[in-house]
């Protein structure tokens, strides 16, 4: 079938093409489309529980601050638009479709020359739609959710100014692994060198996964919050968009390392 004759079709038919781990080809979509994913800044939020509302709250508290935002999220409930929002509303099925035809002639071009070998996939689609439609509507802030796993979800190009770990658990196996500590260790794969991290209290197998991407200097100069309740003071937002300033957002419990380069 056509893109143009029916997009929304077309883009549920890459469902064909199933789950595909790997950045290569999101990797090399965005580098075609200029990397959009670099207009905004993002907070990268895995994990097993609590994923979605995590996120919403989070947009919320940025949107209260005056942070024009953007917020990614999956699966959709009602309209594929739900997955891509601004400034908490979906975006118009237009948009959706002129970010569709963007990455999908995109996409065409590299296959023909060679430079991919097949389109990408429904979720590699999307995620890509999403990040230029951030960079055309100037987003400030966007919170991305990923999608399955962590370290090669294709939300994982990003190079975000926060990471979130929700509650880790069992979950897709046949994807991710069997043991909750392979589990674990996928959805840590978003953590990156110098970026600062949240942790939601886990399970002790889930922390010695954590502890031990520290140790292996994954996470050096980077300030990580463990087991934190939070107690917001104040709404108003630091410069970034994220922090917050003076102690106005302030964690009232839990523990705190910071590791030296």
């Amino acid at each position: 079938m056509a893109a143009d004759a029916d997009p929304l079709a077309y883009l549920f038919g890459l469902g064909q093409f199933g789950i595909k781990f790997g950045l290569d080809n999101i990797r090399t979509i965005t580098d075609a489309l200029g990397r959009p994913d670099r207009a905004f800044r993002s907070i990268h939020v895995a994990g097993t529980n609590g994923k979605g509302s995590t996120c919403a709250m989070i947009e919320s508290g940025l949107r209260a601050s005056g942070v024009r935002t953007g917020l990614f999220t999956s699966p959709h409930l009602m309209e594929p638009t739900e997955r891509i929002q601004i400034n908490a509303q979906p975006i118009s099925s237009e948009a959706f479709t002129a970010a569709f035809d963007e990455v999908h002639r995109t996409a065409e071009d590299l296959i023909a020359n060679g430079k991919l070998q097949y389109h990408p996939t429904y979720f590699e689609t999307v995620t890509a739609m999403a990040f230029l439609v951030f960079q055309r509507e100037r987003v400030e802030t966007a919170v991305i959710e990923v999608g399955l796993g962590g370290r090669l979800d294709s939300t994982n190009v990003i190079h975000p100014q926060l990471c979130v770990i929700t509650p880790v658990d069992f979950d897709h196996e046949a994807y991710l692994g069997s043991s909750i500590e392979q589990i674990a260790g996928e959805k840590a794969g978003i953590l990156k060198p110098g970026v600062p991290a949240v942790f939601a209290r886990q399970r002790a197998e889930v922390v010695r996964v954590l502890d031990e991407q520290e140790l292996a200097g994954a996470r050096r100069e980077s300030e990580i919050e463990r087991d934190a309740d939070w107690r917001a003071d104040d709404s108003r937002a630091g410069p970034a968009g994220i922090a917050v300033e003076g102690g106005i957002v302030q964690p009232v419990g839990g523990s705190r390392a910071n590791r030296p380069a």
